[in-house]
């Protein structure tokens, strides 16, 4: 049993909502705060606080079983290095990520949908339930910007050399991952299809103004989301 086989659609929403060029809008769901990190809303009711605008959600009978699968899955993921291990033990501790609390949410992303590049001032643990998510991420000569440089209410994003090199990664229906505090990538959705996908994050990124943007990397798109 896995978790995308617990999650059923309303076909009469989803086809007009979510399905092949029906999503013109992106939009977040309902904040869940999580105010103690070893006691996770539940997952299933956030999927189904969003069902009117995605078709998905998790039937009664199956919710018990869903969030365990999702802890278990979360957990999973933090364990693959010892960074994550430490960042998650965090979190459980303190019921923070460098500094700010963290929430659960649904994010419904239209086809072409892009972000700016961005840093991340939190631990993001993402489950996609439809679609696909793309991120070019930064991967040389440091993968990773300092924590500390990533607190404040308007954190900045880290200057871009020309060296910075990216890999692509792509995030499919039913799987899940980890951005590490630090990690930084440009995310976008393809032109086919929406996704749509359950968070928990900070709710901020840190954002790297164009001019800061100095790789030649034609993958990237320095411009998105920036008044230019």
């Amino acid at each position: 049993m896995t978790l995308n086989t617990l999650i059923e659609k309303n076909e009469d929403v989803f086809s007009t909502k979510i399905a092949a060029g029906s999503l013109q809008t992106s939009s977040l769901g309902s904040k869940f705060p999580i105010k103690d990190a070893k006691s996770l809303p539940s997952p299933s009711d956030v999927i189904n606080a969003s069902q009117n605008e995605t078709g998905l959600f998790v039937s009664e009978s199956n919710q018990n079983q869903f969030d365990i699968l999702y802890a278990k899955a979360l957990h999973q993921a933090f364990d693959k290095s010892t960074r994550t291990k430490e960042e998650l033990q965090e979190f459980l501790e303190t019921n923070e990520s460098n500094g700010r609390p963290l929430f659960m949410q649904m994010m419904m992303l239209k086809p072409s949908q892009w972000f700016r590049i961005h840093a991340h001032p939190t631990i993001e643990f993402v489950y996609c339930l439809h679609g696909s998510l793309h991120e070019y991420r930064m991967t040389s000569p440091d993968p990773f910007v300092n924590r500390n440089d990533l607190k404040g209410d308007e954190p900045q994003g880290p200057l871009i050399c020309q060296e910075t090199k990216f890999e692509k990664f792509s995030l499919n229906q039913g799987e899940t991952l980890v951005n590490e505090i630090g990690s930084v990538h440009q995310s976008f959705i393809g032109d086919e299809e929406a996704a749509v996908l359950l968070v928990i994050w900070g709710g901020c990124h840190a954002n790297t103004h164009p001019s800061r943007v100095l790789s030649k990397d034609s993958r990237l798109r320095p411009n998105v989301g920036w008044d230019i």
